[in-house]
C-alpha cells in the first residue's frame, strides 16, 4: 500500500511538472524603438519547477522621416485681380520699364498711354524750358479705376543741360508738391526726377503727391 501511495505521488508530481512547463506563456510588450514601430513581444516568466526570465522584446526599427510640411497659408488666383492680403517676406521687385520721349514745344500734355506703358518717363527737352501737364482724370480710367487705388510713376528730366521741366496737374487732379517748387532743372547726367503717386478719390478726381529729387 505504501508503494502505491509513493507511486501515485510521483505520477502526480510528474503531471504537475509537465503541465507547468508546457503552459502557454503570457505575452508582454517589448521596448519601443526610437521613432519606430513597437518591439516584438517578449515572454513573462512561467511558474513551473524552476523560475526563469522571459525573453526581452526586440528593438523596433527606426521610423521613416516625415514628409516636408506645406506652408500654413496657401492661396491661388487666376488673372490679374487679387482679393486678399498678401505678404512678401523676401521682398518685392516692382517693374514697369522706361519710356523715353521728347518735345520741341514749351507746353506739352502727357498722354494716358504714357502713364500706362512705363514706370519711368524719361523726358528730354529740345527747347530751353517746358511745362508738362498731366493727363485729365477722365482719360485715366484704365490707369486707376476704383476709389483708393494708387500707382507710382517717375518723371525724369533727361536733358543734360540746364533746361527746366515743370510739372502741372491735369483737369480733375489735385497736385500736392512736397517741396516749394514743381520744376526740375536738367543736369549733366539727366537724372533729376519727380516721384508722383496717383490716388483715385471717391469723387473720381485724383490726388497726385509729388516729390522732386535733384542732384
Amino acid at each position: 500500500m505504501k508503494n502505491y501511495i509513493i507511486g501515485f505521488i510521483a505520477v502526480a508530481a510528474l503531471v504537475v511538472g509537465v503541465i507547468g512547463v508546457s503552459k502557454q506563456p503570457v505575452v508582454k510588450q517589448g521596448s519601443q524603438g526610437e521613432q519606430g514601430v513597437k518591439g516584438n513581444d517578449g515572454y513573462t516568466p512561467v511558474k513551473g519547477v524552476d523560475y526563469f526570465d522571459g525573453k526581452d522584446g526586440a528593438r523596433g526599427e527606426r521610423g521613416a522621416s516625415g514628409a516636408i510640411g506645406m506652408p500654413g497659408k496657401l492661396g491661388a488666383v487666376s488673372g490679374p485681380d487679387h482679393y486678399f492680403q498678401e505678404f512678401f517676406h523676401d521682398g518685392l521687385v516692382d517693374g514697369g520699364g522706361i519710356r523715353a520721349t521728347s518735345t520741341v514745344n514749351s507746353a506739352e500734355t502727357l498722354l494716358a498711354t504714357d502713364l500706362n506703358k512705363a514706370k519711368v518717363i524719361a523726358y528730354t527737352l529740345n527747347v530751353q524750358n517746358a511745362t508738362l501737364t498731366l493727363p485729365a482724370t477722365s482719360t485715366l480710367s484704365s490707369f486707376i479705376q476704383l476709389a483708393g487705388e494708387s500707382r507710382t510713376i517717375f518723371i525724369r528730366n533727361a536733358s543734360t543741360t540746364a533746361k527746366t521741366l515743370t510739372i502741372a496737374g491735369g483737369t480733375g487732379m489735385n497736385l500736392l508738391v512736397a517741396s516749394t517748387t514743381n520744376a526740375m532743372p536738367g543736369n549733366t547726367s539727366g537724372s533729376n526726377s519727380a516721384r508722383l503717386e496717383f490716388t483715385r478719390r471717391a469723387d473720381k478726381d485724383i490726388d497726385v503727391t509729388m516729390d522732386i529729387y535733384l542732384k
